[in-house]
């Protein structure tokens, strides 16, 4: 839009570049927030790892038979094999409801994979109650002996917090939304019947990693892997992937409205000035330098929004975050500004602005300058 047209319609102006900030801001925050999150959640899954050098699942995921840990204990150059059973689930803690990851596993030999120390009650009772991330309770405002209600495959189950631990190690970084529970609880709780998510593995000092997971390989039944855990992040894919397809389609939909937005604003800036380009028709202007025209009024709208719209999505990136980290009840790191996400937000920007004005810059191609000096006739019912 020209600088006169700006003058004479700044409503319409300022309704413009609006919907080029909106779009490059939704681009920006939505891109750092995903990559935050996605961040924070692999570190949580590396601290559900722990020291475990390997991993055994299902090549299609879901659970498999417990007896594959027998076989896989005594394989030579595995000092421990620990079996877990990790599944989403809706977590009730007083009038709170929030999402949270059971962790079924043997209390006995868990703590030789995962480091943490136990801050407060007892590491489970019995085999009873669970046990909560020190973080995830503090969120929820939850302490030892607390009722809690845990909907799962089975249907609503009653527990109460036993305990409350503390990562450590390399897993201080890790902190989220973990209930932990004896494996046989999450079996009947999940209804598993002797089915199991993975099996962890820590080496020998003296073994070497190859050696082992092909001797592990050669033991697993067909439709098995045995691989290192950093490799295995399904249950983090499953839960991320609804709530970034929610965030894409938040950032299409303002895109696509910026497009229409500016397609409209410059339809109806070529018919305000017919006449003025059909006079620059007539004495000599080309179609192609009419539509370039319109091309750098777009272009320029496009930088202006753009350079606008980045920092505005830079801001918003940082509530998104704190959002999100309550959204899981968990302490998400802080954002960690790259170019990437301004890149994207860039070439959005400027793409936007571009496609908006096809259309407009078209519609010159079509105008003859007897056409443009014509007046525009309104019909009866128009008047």
């Amino acid at each position: 839009i020209s600088v006169g047209e700006a003058k004479k319609r700044p409503g319409r102006a300022i309704l413009t570049l609006l919907s080029v900030v909106i779009g490059v801001a939704t681009v920006v925050a939505v891109s750092f927030a995903m990559k935050t999150t996605r961040t924070a959640y692999q570190k949580m899954y590396q601290a559900v790892s722990g020291r475990a050098a390997l991993e055994v699942t299902a090549a299609a995921g879901g659970g498999f038979d417990n007896s594959v840990l027998s076989d896989v204990r005594q394989t030579p150059g595995v000092k421990t094999a620990v079996p877990l059973i990790q599944r989403p689930m809706l977590l009730s803690v007083g009038d709170q409801s929030v999402r949270a990851f059971a962790l079924g596993i043997e209390p006995g030999v868990d703590k030789a994979v995962r480091d943490y120390e136990l801050a407060a009650g007892e590491f489970f009772v019995e085999g009873q109650g669970v046990v909560l991330d020190t973080g995830f309770a503090e969120s929820l405002g939850a302490k030892v002996g607390d009722p809690i209600t845990m909907l799962v495959r089975r249907g609503r189950s009653k527990s109460k917090i036993v305990g409350l631990v503390r990562p450590t190690g390399v897993s201080t970084a890790a902190q989220g939304p973990i209930v932990m529970m004896p494996i046989d609880a999450a079996e009947s709780r999940f209804v598993t019947r002797g089915k199991i998510d993975s099996v962890q593995i820590v080496l020998a000092d003296d073994a070497r990693e190859e050696q082992v997971a092909s001797a592990i390989a050669a033991r697993l039944p067909v439709g098995l892997e045995v691989h290192v855990p950093s490799q295995r992040s399904r249950v983090a894919e499953e839960t991320m992937t609804s709530i970034e397809h929610a965030l894409m389609m938040s950032r299409e939909f303002s895109m696509l409205a910026a497009v229409f937005i500016i397609m409209n604003t410059f339809f109806m800036s070529l018919s305000e000035r017919r006449r003025h380009l059909a006079i620059m028709r007539a004495i000599g202007a080309t179609r192609w330098q009419l539509s370039w025209m319109l091309l750098r009024e777009a272009l320029a709208l496009g930088v202006v929004g753009t350079l606008l719209g980045c920092a505005t999505g830079t801001v918003v990136a940082e509530y998104l975050n704190r959002g999100m980290g309550q959204l899981f009840q968990a302490q998400l790191p802080p954002l960690e500004l790259t170019l990437a996400p301004y890149a994207w937000g860039a070439a959005c920007g400027l793409g936007i602005s571009l496609v908006g004005v096809i259309a407009p810059a078209a519609a010159t191609w079509r105008l003859t300058p007897l056409e443009g000096m014509r007046p525009v006739v309104q019909s009866p019912s128009a008047r």
